[in-house]
C-alpha cells in the first residue's frame, strides 16, 4: 500500500467544462443534484439517472426521503440527508468486475455516512463509507482501501477496482490530494442493488450528509482517467 499526499495542486479546471461524464464509455449510473432530481411535500422521491440506462434511485416512504438544497454548492443544489433513516435506493443487476465510481459529497457533522452501499451474493458488495472526522474507506471486495483523514468539508473522491489492482484519489477543499493503492484479488463484486445514504440494514446507517453528484462506470480507469472525471466534478461543483 502506498500513500502519498499533496496540497497546492495546479488548478485543473480551464477547459473542463466541455467534458462530460458520458464522454468515457460503459457509464453505468449518473446521478446529479442540478438534474433529475424530483421531490414532493416529503422531500426526494426520484434521483433520476442521467446515463441513459434508467437506474433510478427512488425513496417512497415519505420520513425517509432526504431533502433538495437550493444553491448548496457553488450555487448549485444538493441532496441531503437527515442522518437519521434517510435513504434512495435502485434494483438493477450488475456482474461481478472492473468499476470505477466517483462522487461529490459533503461529510461535515462527524457521522458515520455510507454514501454508496450495494446489496450482493457474492463477496462483500462495494460500498464507500466515511467516519467523519475518522477516514474514507472504499470496500470493494476481499481489501478495503482507507484514507489517513477524514473528509467532512465539501470533497471529491474517485476510485478504480479491478481484480489485481484497486486506486483511490481523493481531493480535500483546500486543495490536499491524496493517493492510496491495493493489490486485491478479486474484481468487484456483482451488484444486485444500489443504495445512497445507506441504511441497506440495521448495521448500516447513515449520518446527516450531503451528495452532489455520482458516477459508476464498468471499466476500471487509470490514473490519467480518473483526474480527468475528477477535474470535470471540481470545475462543476467548486470543491477547493
Amino acid at each position: 500500500m502506498t500513500v502519498t499526499i499533496g496540497v497546492c495542486i495546479p488548478n485543473r479546471r480551464k477547459g473542463a467544462a466541455a467534458w462530460s461524464p458520458s464522454d468515457l464509455a460503459n457509464l453505468e449510473v449518473w446521478l446529479k443534484a442540478d438534474a433529475g432530481v424530483l421531490t414532493d411535500v416529503d422531500g426526494v422521491h426520484t434521483w433520476e439517472d442521467q446515463s441513459g440506462n434508467g437506474r433510478d434511485h427512488t425513496q417512497s416512504t415519505g420520513p425517509k426521503k432526504p431533502d433538495l438544497i437550493a444553491a448548496r454548492q457553488n450555487g448549485l443544489p444538493g441532496v441531503v440527508a437527515d442522518g437519521l433513516d434517510d435513504t434512495l435506493s435502485a434494483t438493477w443487476v450488475r456482474g461481478s468486475g472492473p468499476m470505477s465510481v466517483y462522487y461529490v459529497a459533503e461529510n461535515g457533522y462527524g457521522n458515520v455516512e455510507w454514501f454508496f452501499s450495494g446489496s450482493s451474493a457474492g463477496n462483500h458488495p462495494p460500498a464507500f463509507v466515511e467516519t467523519g472526522p475518522g477516514q474514507a474507506t472504499w470496500i470493494g471486495s476481499s481489501t478495503w482501501l482507507s484514507t489517513s483523514v477524514g473528509p467532512t468539508s465539501p470533497h471529491l473522491l474517485g476510485v478504480s477496482h479491478a481484480a489485481g489492482a484497486q486506486k483511490m484519489i481523493w481531493y480535500s477543499n483546500a486543495g490536499a490530494r491524496e493517493e492510496n493503492d491495493a493489490a486485491d484479488v478479486n474484481a468487484a463484486a456483482s451488484l444486485t442493488a444500489t443504495w445512497l445514504f445507506s441504511a441497506r440494514d440495521a448495521n448500516h446507517w447513515g449520518g446527516a450528509a450531503a451528495l452532489f453528484e455520482f458516477l459508476i462506470y464498468a471499466d476500471a480507469h487509470d490514473e490519467a482517467t480518473m483526474e480527468t472525471v475528477l477535474a470535470y466534478l471540481n470545475d462543476k461543483w467548486a470543491v477547493y
